[in-house]
């Protein structure tokens, strides 16, 4: 499966979003904004001042405003508050975390350079703001809580999802049966079940692809309140709601009663799937087609009794409220996947099974930013350093084979060659040791006839002497 990857810039854009998310209701007032925004201050957060700041920035160039302009950020002997507030934020995030623990992330990310944020800098200032570990144990121990109903003023203002296990099909390999999952949307002001769907698996693909819908169905949600399961807290997810101006609240662990009125219908929607099991459907198609007309006859056009407007259609249809639809391209933008992908030796990559041809041999064996619609497949763009950014097309196998391009003479192609400068150097190299050893084995063999002549020279001079010694002896007799 394919693993998004968002940009540093992304990651903190994300995080400022998140600190600001409570203030850009268009419905509140200046005194009311300047309220929630000193409470936020007092509560942990970072100070009025950079709140307002992020908050501006984002009133006047959306998303891309929040993001950092340098990537990294130094710090001298006084530390810039604003690293302080990110500090203190992965603090929150994880109490458990240690202050090396949170070094390391500041770092990993790009907001500090490596080893200028001190162990002793931070722990001071956790323990000023009160984010000490011991402050922080005091704040999570859970004391118990009553919920009680409630109901937004305007439709879109807060929408709920959850994921529901549905029936089993017949639609693994071979007729296999397999295990369904339902995610559905509901509008916390008029109950209604905007969205709904059955899926084979129940990752944040599909959570992504619901929200899609309900974006170009209904508009963009101004909050959306899911629970804590894997799917709904992917960084991808933060992004996108980000990208969208969506706040993302999470429902406290073990606390259904938050999102009471998913679960609710999740309840109600074991009447379809008792319905659905004398069907024997076969296809997910068919069971989703046999859905939407339950949903919208049995639950968006029925009596609520929790509605003074009679039903959850009329109630969403009545409010005045304008919808917030969100362009074309800002919509491919937020919900693009980013992966990346080594191009193979035939020119391609893959994605999700399925061959892109690249069309530059140039890239064969590097490693390329694959972006793409998971929407609209029939184009990926592919992104390289130093090369021209290309549109992919999936692959056509042809019945013949075609001649691909050859590789373009640049300085990191390779460069004709007519013989192997290396085995003429060993060559080169064995010949003048070949003449050294030979013209040593001449010279010693002179040395050696030299010293044999010396030798045999004093032997005959030795024997000379002794036969004259021998004469003169024999004369005296």
């Amino acid at each position: 499966m394919a693993k998004n990857v968002a940009t540093k810039q992304e990651i903190v854009a994300t995080e400022r979003f998140n600190l600001i998310s409570t203030f850009i209701d268009e419905n509140l007032t200046k005194k009311e904004r300047l309220s929630l925004i000193k409470e936020k201050s007092l509560n942990g957060g970072p100070s009025v001042r950079t709140l307002k700041r992020y908050l501006e920035s984002y009133q006047e160039g959306g998303f891309t405003a929040l993001m950092p302009k340098n990537k990294g950020k130094s710090i001298g002997k006084v530390v810039e508050q604003e690293i302080l507030d990110l500090a203190i934020t992965a603090r929150r995030e994880n109490p458990q975390r240690s202050i090396k623990d949170i070094i390391y992330i500041l770092e990993v990310r790009g907001d500090v350079e490596k080893g200028s944020l001190k162990r002793s800098t931070l722990q001071r200032y956790f323990q000023k703001a009160g984010f000490s570990k011991k402050q922080m144990n005091n704040y999570v121990k859970s004391t118990g809580v009553a919920t009680r109903r409630y109901r937004k003023s305007h439709r879109m203002e807060q929408l709920q999802s959850d994921f529901k296990y549905g029936p089993y099909l017949p639609i693994g390999k071979n007729n296999k049966m397999i295990q369904t999952y339902f995610i559905g949307w509901i509008d916390n002001s008029s109950r209604m079940m905007l969205d709904g769907k059955f899926y084979s698996r129940q990752t944040f693909y599909e959570v992504e692809d619901s929200l899609r819908r309900v974006i170009m169905k209904y508009g963009a949600p101004s909050t959306i309140l899911l629970d804590n399961g894997k799917p709904y807290i992917s960084k991808k997810l933060e992004t996108v709601c980000a990208k969208c101006s969506i706040q993302k609240i999470h429902a406290k662990p073990f606390s259904p009663q938050t999102k009471g009125l998913i679960e609710v219908f999740n309840a109600f929607l074991n009447k379809f799937i008792s319905e659905a099991a004398l069907e024997k459907y076969n296809t997910l198609e068919e069971m989703n087609s046999n859905y939407d007309a339950w949903v919208e006859q049995y639950y968006n056009k029925t009596l609520h009794s929790g509605l003074k407007e009679g039903t959850p259609r009329s109630a969403f249809a009545k409010d005045n409220k304008p919808l917030r639809f969100i362009s074309d391209e800002l919509l491919v933008n937020a919900f693009s996947t980013r992966v990346t992908r080594k191009v193979n030796n035939d020119c391609t990559i893959s994605i999700d099974g399925t061959n892109y041809d690249i069309q530059n041999p140039n890239l064969i064996g590097f490693e390329v930013e694959v972006i793409y619609d998971p929407q609209d497949k029939e184009k990926v763009f592919v992104r390289k350093v130093g090369f021209e950014d290309i549109i992919a097309n999936p692959l056509v196998i042809s019945s013949f084979v075609k001649k691909e391009a050859k590789r373009e003479a640049t300085g990191k192609s390779l460069l004709p060659a007519f013989k192997s400068d290396l085995l003429e150097g060993v060559r080169k190299a064995q010949a003048k040791d070949d003449f050294n050893f030979d013209l040593d084995l001449a010279s010693k063999a002179v040395k050696r006839n030299e010293e044999e002549q010396l030798k045999l020279s004093s032997t005959e001079y030795a024997y000379k002497l002794s036969t004259i010694k021998e004469d003169e002896k024999y004369d005296r007799y």
